[in-house]
Parts: C-alpha cells; sequence; structure tokens
C-alpha cells in the first residue's frame, strides 16, 4: 500500500504578482473520508464541498477538486499563506485520509478563474492514475492532467469566477 506519511517540503523560492502578493500552485492527494456513492451529495460529501466553497471564495483560491474510487485529486492557486492555511486544516479534518502534498510552486498565473469540483463517471472503473495511486505515488503532473480532464468531462459544481481571465 501507498505511503503518504512523508510530506514533500515547499520550495523556497516564490515569483511576484503585480499586486506584490506570491502566487503558488499546489497539488494534493488524500484518501476521502467520507462516502463517495449514490446520494453523498445529501450527505458528508455535500457539506464538504459546500465548506470548501466557501474557504476557498473566502481565501480566494481558485482550482479544483475531483473524487475517484475513494480518493480525492486536488490542485489549488493561490497566495502561500491562505494555501497553508487550508492545507493545515485539511490534515486534520477527517474527511481527508493521508493528504499528501505533491507540489507547491510558485506560478506567474492561474490556471482556473474559480474553484470546481467534479467526479469520475460513477459507473466508470478507477482511472489509471487512480490505479497507480494504490501502489506508487503519482506525480504532479498526472494529477493535475485527471483533474483537468475530469473537470472538463463534467463539472459538479462551481464558485463564480474569483479572478479574470486564468492565464
Amino acid at each position: 500500500m501507498n505511503d503518504f506519511s512523508n510530506p514533500l517540503p515547499k520550495p523556497g523560492a516564490s515569483i511576484r504578482r503585480r499586486d506584490g502578493g506570491m502566487l503558488y500552485s499546489s497539488v494534493m492527494v488524500s484518501r476521502a473520508g467520507v462516502a463517495l456513492g449514490v446520494g453523498a451529495l445529501n450527505g458528508d460529501l455535500g457539506k464538504l464541498l459546500a465548506h470548501c466553497m466557501k474557504t476557498c471564495i473566502d481565501r480566494h483560491i481558485t482550482g479544483a477538486l475531483v473524487w475517484d474510487s475513494g480518493y480525492f485529486l486536488t490542485v489549488l492557486e493561490g497566495e502561500l499563506g491562505q494555501l497553508d492555511a487550508l492545507m493545515d486544516s485539511l490534515r486534520t479534518d477527517r474527511c481527508f485520509g493521508e493528504p499528501r502534498v505533491l507540489e507547491c510552486v510558485p506560478v506567474k498565473g492561474r490556471e482556473y478563474k474559480n474553484w470546481a469540483v467534479g467526479a469520475a463517471r460513477p459507473e466508470s472503473t478507477p482511472s489509471p492514475l487512480i490505479k497507480k495511486l494504490q501502489t506508487v505515488v503519482p506525480t504532479a503532473g498526472e494529477v493535475r492532467t485527471q483533474v483537468r480532464t475530469s473537470i472538463y468531462d463534467g463539472v459538479i459544481a462551481e464558485t463564480p469566477a474569483l479572478v479574470g481571465a486564468a492565464a
């Protein structure tokens, strides 16, 4: 089984945004600690997503969360302090089991203009990424691609635009 106990260190370099703030992108994987099956949006998953959506709006964090076969895949973009605070809260949230930050890097611009959630189709089998995740840790790039594809295939919910056009 995969060992998520060794989170990766944060890089020391940073890039300044035009407004003087620091913009980072973070990729995280975790085991889902809530039911993800039929009707889950009416239970703990729905409550979790509503809380995440409000938190991301309040903290001006963009990106996406996707669930697939018992795992959450997350890409977040925002100020480093806001991302750190969010990651700290996720580490103690029972909904996110064994959270692992695969990457937290400075970026010049955002890929997302809002925060969205999506899921693999319920009738699908685990994606190749999830099969890999069950034995080894995937790369941040692989997770980014899976999240982007899942959101493209069908967003379940999303905030209004939190920033101008994404880069």
